[in-house]
């Protein structure tokens, strides 16, 4: 080969290497480009992962309080601060025919605590059934299918008191003697077996006492043992078949 010839081939060949060094480095450009872009999209990802976490947690915590609020509506006692969820079953256990519905007559919070109030929006009233909260935290009442009368016993075999804190009904052995409301004083359930005074928040002067129902109050067990007790708070409901 002459030496023109020569040169113009390593010539040649130099173009070729030079372009196949440039080609490379492009495609390792491209490469690296490639590599940005797919660390873009694994970050990218990574995020929307996170962003779906935290909508199904969303919609987790939605279900939740949804299933919630259904059972709040459901319940026949929502609108309570003495009567739990849990009592509710135990309660409607107590009648011989299932209620549907109890129609709040009174709450001492907003209504006040004088018999007044009591004769006001209960007496006229029935059945109703009446639910007391005791400063010390004891949960009991009782229940009349009979109109609240005014100086006289009304009498009624239906009647009965019951403890929400131990889950125990007490029927009426006396049932001439079933419920009584004093105006302007007390009303009661039996013969002063649950007395409720007038302004009973502010008095130690309810009690429970051992008279025309079954085994109640037993040494005064529905109140912790203790005869007397003031009201934090009770309670008047209309029941509804």
């Amino acid at each position: 080969m002459e030496v023109n010839g020569l040169v113009e081939y390593m010539s040649s060949l130099n173009n070729r290497v030079t372009a196949l060094e440039n080609k490379n480095k492009e495609f390792e450009n491209k490469n690296k480009e490639l590599e940005n872009k797919n660390k873009e999209f694994e970050n990218k990802n990574k995020e929307l992962e996170k962003q779906v976490k935290e909508l199904m947690s969303i919609k987790e915590e939605y279900e939740k309080l949804k299933k919630q609020e259904i059972k709040k509506e459901n319940r026949y006692f929502k609108d309570s601060s003495i009567v739990k969820l849990e009592d509710e079953n135990t309660i409607i256990s107590w009648f011989e025919k299932k209620p549907t519905k109890f129609n709040k007559l009174l709450d001492s919070k907003i209504d006040g605590d004088s018999t007044n109030a009591f004769e006001n929006k209960c007496a006229k009233k029935c059945p109703t059934m009446v639910f007391v909260k005791t400063t010390n935290g004891y949960r009991f009442g009782g229940f009349t299918t009979i109109l609240w009368t005014h100086g006289s016993y009304g009498k009624d075999n239906k009647a009965f008191l019951f403890s929400l804190d131990r889950k125990e009904k007490y029927n009426i052995t006396n049932e001439n003697n079933a419920n009584y409301l004093y105006s302007g004083s007390s009303f009661n359930f039996g013969y002063a077996a649950l007395h409720i005074c007038n302004n009973c928040t502010s008095k130690k002067s309810n009690y429970v006492d051992r008279n025309s129902f079954e085994t109640v109050p037993q040494n005064y067990a529905i109140n912790g043992g203790e005869r007397d007790f003031t009201v934090s708070s009770y309670e008047v409901y209309q029941v509804e078949y």
